[in-house]
């Protein structure tokens, strides 16, 4: 049980599929997202089915300015028992040479940038924490150098390696 669980791409696939499951575990759910109406949906239906305080946060996390806003409402958390889930994540299929640029770089924001900010906002409060946890959501594809994957296999590789290392500091 934990008193507040954050969720980033909480909107679909996996982000969506931890917060169904984590709702009846915690008091107070967190989902960040691109898409606010799907985000205010799924909150309708926790609170209905778990009564569990959920709050909506929508956020761009390819947006370095809602980024920092993001962070700025994250570091006013001080519950005792938190879990972040590093979950939001973009794919990217084709071969790297003609790849646009921006796309690249939307691409490096959210799945690396986000997760190292988000998880350096919310060490501090969760190192004094009586129970706090981390998930960062890799791939498999972080394991193979995958020609036409080649920015999300990257990427991946980035957040699996970031992970283990933050895993090994902080035991």
């Amino acid at each position: 049980m934990y008193s507040t669980v954050i969720i980033t791409g909480a909107s679909s696939g996996f982000g969506k599929g931890f917060a169904e499951h984590l709702a009846p575990h915690c008091q107070r759910m967190i989902l960040i997202a691109r898409r606010e109406s799907v985000l205010q949906e799924m909150a309708t239906g926790i609170r209905a089915q778990h009564g569990t305080a959920v709050e909506v946060w929508p956020c761009d996390l390819a947006d370095s300015q809602a980024r920092a806003t993001l962070l700025t409402k994250l570091c006013t958390i001080t519950d005792k028992s938190i879990l972040l889930i590093n979950n939001a994540g973009l794919g990217d299929y084709g071969e790297f040479c003609p790849s646009e640029q921006e796309r690249n770089r939307t691409l490096i924001e959210v799945n690396m940038t986000a997760p190292v900010e988000l998880t350096r906002a919310m060490l501090p409060v969760m190192l004094q924490a009586d129970k706090a946890g981390i998930i960062n959501i890799a791939s498999l594809a972080a394991d193979l150098a995958i020609p036409d994957f080649a920015m999300y296999a990257a990427s991946k590789s980035f957040v699996a390696s970031f992970s283990e290392a933050l895993r090994i500091e902080l035991k």
